[in-house]
C-alpha cells in the first residue's frame, strides 16, 4: 500500500482488504487486489433562508430518530396570512355556532307549536262532534214537529173544503209545514258539512264552517317549515365555509412553517462528519450547513482488469468478504468508472459496489 494518509472518501477503512466475488448469469469472478471500503459524504443544505437556531449537531454525533441536524428560522417571515386565516376560521365558527343555536330554537318552537296544535285540534274535533250531535237532536225535533204540523195542515185543508174553517187557517198551517221542511233540509245540510269537516280533521285538515282554516291550523306551520329549510341551508353553507376556512388556515400555517422555520435533516443513525456553519449563522437556500455519512451504506472500490470490467454491468450481485472475516456480505454493482494505465502498464478500472 502506498504511503501517506488519504481522505475517507477515497480510501476509508483501507485496513480491510476485501475479496469481492461478482456473480453474473454466465460467470463468477474473484476480485481481490487494491480494493478499498468506503462510503459517501453527503452535504446537508438549508432549505430556506434565515439563521441557524442553536448549534448544529456536533461532529461525530449520530443523527437522532427525527433526522434533525439543525433548524433554520426565518425571523422575517410574514405571519399576516396565518393571522388572517385564523380570524376567518374564528368568524366562520361563530357563524356556525349562531346558526346551530337558531336551528335548535326553531326546533324547540316547532315542538311547542305541534304540542299546542295538537291541543287545538283535539278541542276543534270535540266542538265539531258537539255541533253534529246538537244538529242531529234538533233535526229529530224538527222531524217530529213536521209530522205533527203536516197532520194539522191536512185536517185544516179538509175542514176548509167542508166550510168548517177558513181557507186562511188552512194556508197558514200549510206554510208552517213548508217552513219546517226547509229547516229540516238546512239541518241535513249542516250535519253533512260537519261530518265532512270531521273526516277532514282526521286527515289533519281543519276547516271552519265558513270554509277557512283557523289561525292555529297547519297553514301556520308552512312558515315554520320554510324558515326551517332556510336555516338548514344556511347552516350547511356555513359549515362548508368553515371547512374551507380551516383548510385554508392549515395551508397558510404549513406555508408559514415552511418559510418560517425548517429542519436540516439527514437519515436517522447517520454520522455527522463536519459542521460548516455555526449557531446564528445567516444561510440562504442551498447553503451547506453540515456533512454526514451513512456507515450502513458501505461501498467497495475494486480496481478490475479491462476484461473483467467488460463483463460487469450495473445491478449484478456480488459477495463481499473482508480480510480477516468469514462473513459473506451481499452487494451489487453500483457503477463502473473509467480505465487508466497503471505504473506496470496494466489497465485497471474501478467497480464501485455496495456491500
Amino acid at each position: 500500500m502506498a504511503g501517506g494518509r488519504r481522505s475517507l472518501v477515497e480510501t476509508a477503512l483501507l485496513e480491510f482488504w476485501p475479496i469481492v466475488t461478482a456473480s453474473g448469469p454466465y460467470f463468477t469472478s474473484v476480485l481481490f487486489h487494491d480494493a478499498a471500503v468506503t462510503t459517501w459524504i453527503n452535504v446537508a443544505t438549508s432549505p430556506i433562508r434565515g439563521n441557524l437556531e442553536g448549534p448544529p449537531a456536533a461532529v461525530g454525533r449520530r443523527v437522532d430518530a427525527d433526522g434533525r441536524i439543525a433548524i433554520v428560522r426565518n425571523q422575517q417571515a410574514d405571519p399576516s396570512e396565518v393571522e388572517r386565516s385564523a380570524a376567518e376560521v374564528a368568524r366562520a365558527e361563530a357563524e356556525v355556532t349562531e346558526l346551530r343555536a337558531y336551528l335548535a330554537r326553531l326546533q324547540d318552537l316547532d315542538a311547542e307549536w305541534r304540542a299546542r296544535t295538537a291541543d287545538y285540534a283535539a278541542t276543534f274535533e270535540e266542538n265539531l262532534e258537539t255541533d253534529i250531535d246538537g244538529a242531529r237532536r234538533e233535526l229529530g225535533y224538527v222531524t217530529e214537529r213536521l209530522s205533527l204540523e203536516r197532520a194539522v195542515a191536512d185536517r185544516k185543508q179538509a175542514l176548509a173544503r167542508q166550510g168548517n174553517t177558513s181557507q186562511t187557517e188552512a194556508d197558514d198551517a200549510l206554510a208552517e209545514v213548508m217552513e219546517l221542511e226547509r229547516m229540516r233540509a238546512e239541518l241535513d245540510k249542516t250535519i253533512a258539512q260537519a261530518e265532512e269537516r270531521r273526516q277532514a280533521a282526521d286527515r289533519d285538515i281543519f276547516l271552519q264552517s265558513d270554509g277557512r282554516s283557523p289561525e292555529w291550523a297547519f297553514q301556520s306551520e308552512d312558515r315554520v317549515l320554510l324558515e326551517f329549510a332556510q336555516a338548514e341551508r344556511a347552516l350547511a353553507d356555513a359549515e362548508a365555509g368553515l371547512a374551507e376556512a380551516r383548510t385554508s388556515a392549515a395551508a397558510a400555517q404549513q406555508a408559514f412553517e415552511l418559510i418560517g422555520a425548517s429542519p436540516i435533516v439527514a437519515p436517522p443513525g447517520s454520522l455527522v462528519w463536519s459542521v460548516l456553519a455555526g449557531a446564528g449563522a445567516a444561510v440562504g437556500v442551498g447553503t451547506p450547513v453540515a456533512e454526514w455519512i451513512d456507515c450502513d451504506a458501505i461501498l467497495v472500490d475494486v480496481p478490475v482488469s479491462d476484461v473483467e470490467v467488460g463483463l460487469l454491468s450495473k445491478g449484478m450481485f456480488a459477495d463481499v468478504v473482508l480480510e480477516g472475516e468469514t462473513q459473506v456480505r451481499k452487494g451489487s454493482v453500483l457503477l463502473t468508472r473509467g480505465c487508466r494505465l497503471g505504473p506496470r502498464e496494466r489497465r485497471s478500472c474501478g467497480a464501485r459496489q455496495g456491500a
